[in-house]
């Protein structure tokens, strides 16, 4: 029900992994998703799964599965006030934490208007780009 998890970047596996119908390893197996394999990834998350499309196909991966590479994770922003980190692209989305002003956060792929997808001590999440410098 609804749509579907808007898709903000890709990323690669790093090892062979489940692309499954739902956000555990309860749910049924599509394919298993060779190593090295380039997948379009959102920034939905459920249980440690995230919403991802393999060739074509739409579904949930673990999380611990997939890099986004050395080019998205090698720069780095420093909050300029206390920043939500937000689940999703908005501000009505939930907050994961609150980080403190001149907190060092490293950019992902993910991308949205005003937003950029960063990761702050090992949460993912989204940050707005009016507070990173």
């Amino acid at each position: 029900t609804g749509s579907a998890p808007v898709i903000t970047g890709t990323a690669t596996t790093t090892d062979y992994v489940n692309l499954r119908t739902g956000p555990s390893t309860g749910y049924q197996v599509l394919r298993v998703v060779p190593k090295g394999a380039t997948i379009q990834t959102s920034a939905t998350v459920q249980g440690g799964f995230r919403y991802v499309i393999h060739n074509g196909l739409a579904g949930w991966m673990s999380d611990q599965y997939i890099s986004w590479g050395s080019q998205p994770g090698t720069t780095t922003f420093t909050t300029t006030a206390y920043l939500n980190l937000r689940a999703e692209p908005s501000t009505s989305a939930k907050i994961l934490l609150v980080m403190p002003s001149g907190a060092k956060v490293t950019a992902l792929a993910g991308t949205a208007s005003g937003w950029r997808q960063v990761s702050y001590n090992g949460t993912v999440g989204w940050a707005s780009t009016t507070y990173l410098n």
